[in-house]
């Protein structure tokens, strides 16, 4: 099964040694590191300016909207700089894993202060 999550790809990239010694089909073991690495790029580069989308859209305020910018840069930066590491990814990996559990965090705590400071 395939899962289109770039947070466990990263995960699975980081320890799949451990999935292929487990037996477990995850898209690393599948499909190669440099599958996985692609993919991650794929979903990534699109979800970060998605992510902005929510304040222009009047979903969320500029503080919301500067956050999830500059997170998703970052975001963005490190799945690229994890793509041209080639078998040298690992640690990319375990960075990109660790930065995607703070980025989310900050997406999700932006929206809701933006929440609480919108009027009414």
């Amino acid at each position: 099964m395939r899962t289109s999550s770039p947070h466990f790809w990263e995960l699975s990239l980081y320890r799949c040694s451990d999935y292929c010694r487990a037996g477990i089909p995850i898209l690393p073991v599948v499909a190669g590191k440099e599958e996985t690495k692609r993919q991650i790029g794929i979903y990534t580069v699109p979800s970060a300016p998605t992510a902005v989308l929510l304040w222009p859209l009047g979903y969320a305020n500029e503080i919301y909207g500067a956050i999830a910018a500059a997170a998703g840069a970052v975001m963005t930066g490190l799945a690229l700089r994890l793509r041209a590491a080639g078998d040298r990814g690992e640690r990319g990996a375990e960075h990109l894993f660790a930065f995607s559990i703070r980025y989310l965090f900050l997406l999700f705590a932006a929206l809701l202060l933006s929440a609480r400071m919108s009027p009414g």
